[in-house]
């Protein structure tokens, strides 16, 4: 039955009314209430019609763009299906599921707070059912997913103890559900990807081992499920995410060869189901954030050319799906970062004009999100990286205004972040940076204490950093390099023994750092410079 028939029907039955002049179907609120009152099947009538709605606005698992539908359409009918559950009780599966979808359009376009208030109606609903009927597993498996839905709003907020509260209650429904259900594929997948955000609240509390622990979990539990299942698409995306979160975190582990190992698994597979499924959003945009892994991974090993290869691939295939779907909040976030990724591998190879044109598109663009959404706090931080890339770009062409104006803007955003969420050390870690900048620009302003006291809290946070995750290389590199620039400005106002201190630290770090992280070139070659600066300014 289609939508206009579905309309008709419900017009005829007297529910609302077709208006020739606007060709719409209308409802005053009076209308709706005495009929309500009068049609005792009102909620059996209108079910061909919720039917319809979850059906058109399925999303995407993984992404939940809308499958179906444009997302112009997907605003027309998730408004429409909004107005129908204000009029009807949410207590079947179906229902659930079209609360479900709205909420996921509504999170595709940013609004958290309505995406918030329909996964909740989810949540409950499925908890009310439960109470009379324990032992309906669809129904607690939907229980699960709306716990999945709320953690990922929270964790969107930077709110670490909510998001886990909500993830460690998915994860424990979905094992009961694995255990009560072992030869059902949907639920152990899901306990793969509960395993994967237990994960990523791990790294948010800077607990990378645990992180470790529960990424391995996800990776073993999709492999074996992909073993049984070959041809399941939806577990092939899970074993892609899986090797994508191993990658990124054995990179911060100073770990190259298994880094490298599960990021090109990451991206192999994502290429695959792009190429079995060309027209789906959910594939592309994997194979293009795929290729972004892959690109930091070699921009961290200093490969340029092989990261600026996988960096434009990735900027292409989100810039396609961005121009195709512009009102999708997340791909034109993805769409700054391709962009500040191509900057980042031009400034290394010190061509500042093609730095300049990428790294001003990524920040007209975070800057135009962050004006549209000044609460998302991955947004705002977003925003406060490109200002910093600007300033960084501003210092190397010894335009110090323009870089402190940057680094200022840069170092306020941080700041409230930071103060915002305490326990963040992505926040953290910026805010270390930003200070850094700053003393960086008070120093060649000639303003020394205001340098030096910039560089000393900066060299601080950076030390927090590294005792609480000692085995995070990009902590330890940041805090040796604090530590070099601390020596040098004490060689510069000739206080030595402070200088010599200050090199020493940085010279056994990075010492360390070679040692356990061989693949990363870039620590020898700081090393190398730190020791050349011990030598000719400390020859004895």
């Amino acid at each position: 039955m289609s939508l206009k028939e579905i309309l008709t029907t419900l017009s005829q039955k007297g529910w609302i009314v077709f208006d020739q002049g606007s060709r719409t179907y209308k409802s005053s609120p009076l209308i709706q209430e005495i009929i309500k009152k009068e049609n005792f099947f009102l909620y059996e009538d209108c079910q061909f019609l919720i039917k319809y709605l979850s059906q058109q606005l399925e999303a995407d698992y993984k992404t939940g763009h809308p499958l179906h539908i444009t997302l112009d359409e997907a605003a027309r009918l998730s408004r429409f299906g909004e107005n129908l559950l204000k009029n009807l009780p949410v207590k079947s599966e179906m229902d659930i599921h079209l609360c479900d979808n709205i909420g996921m359009y509504h999170k595709v376009i940013n609004n958290l707070i309505k995406a918030e208030h329909f996964f909740m109606i989810c949540h409950e609903t499925c908890r009310h059912i439960l109470e009379t009927n324990p032992k309906k597993d669809s129904i607690k498996n939907l229980l699960a997913v709306s716990c999945k839905r709320l953690g990922d709003i929270q964790k969107t907020t930077g709110n670490a103890s909510k998001t886990r509260s909500y993830y460690e209650k998915y994860q424990q429904l979905e094992a009961e559900l694995t255990q009560d259900n072992p030869t059902e594929s949907t639920y152990q997948s899901e306990l793969a990807i509960s395993f994967e955000r237990l994960g990523n609240i791990a790294l948010m509390e800077n607990n990378p081992f645990k992180a470790l622990e529960y990424f391995k979990q996800s990776y073993d539990l999709s492999s074996v499920i992909y073993q049984s299942n070959p041809q399941d698409q939806k577990i092939k995306a899970c074993l892609a995410i899986a090797n994508q979160n191993l990658g990124n975190l054995y990179k911060a582990l100073g770990n190259v060869e298994k880094a490298l190992e599960h990021c090109k698994q990451f991206s192999q597979l994502e290429k695959e189901l792009s190429e079995a499924f060309p027209d789906d959003f959910g594939y592309q945009y994997g194979l293009g954030v795929s290729y972004g892994t892959v690109g930091l991974l070699y921009l961290t090993l200093n490969n340029p050319v092989k990261a600026s290869e996988n960096f434009m691939l990735y900027k292409d295939l989100i810039e396609k799906l961005y121009t195709k779907y512009p009102q999708n909040v997340g791909l034109k976030n993805e769409l700054a970062v391709a962009n500040h990724c191509l900057g980042k591998v031009y400034e290394s190879e010190e061509n500042h004009p093609k730095a300049f044109e990428y790294i001003e598109k990524c920040y007209q663009l975070e800057k135009e999100l962050f004006e549209s959404f000044p609460m998302d706090t991955r947004i705002k931080n977003g925003y406060a990286v490109s200002c910093s890339s600007l300033g960084d770009l501003h210092s190397e062409q010894k335009n110090i205004e323009k870089a402190l104006y940057y680094y200022l803007e840069f170092n306020r955003l941080e700041k409230e972040l930071s103060e915002a969420f305490p326990d963040n050390v992505v926040f953290k870690s910026s805010l270390a940076t930003s200070l850094l900048n700053l003393g960086e620009m008070k120093f060649l302003q000639k303003d020394l204490d205001n340098a030096i006291q910039y560089y000393l809290l900066s060299n601080r946070l950076y030390d927090e950093l590294h005792q609480s995750n000692p085995k995070n290389v990009e902590y330890k590199n940041s805090l040796a390099l604090s530590h070099e620039i601390i020596g040098q400005y004490y060689q510069q106002v000739e206080k030595q023994d402070l200088s010599l201190q200050h090199y020493h630290q940085a010279i056994q770090l990075w010492t360390e750092l070679v040692k356990d992280a061989p693949g990363f070139e870039v620590f020898s070659s700081n090393l190398a410079r730190v020791q050349n600066l011990l030598q000719n300014n400390h020859p004895s």
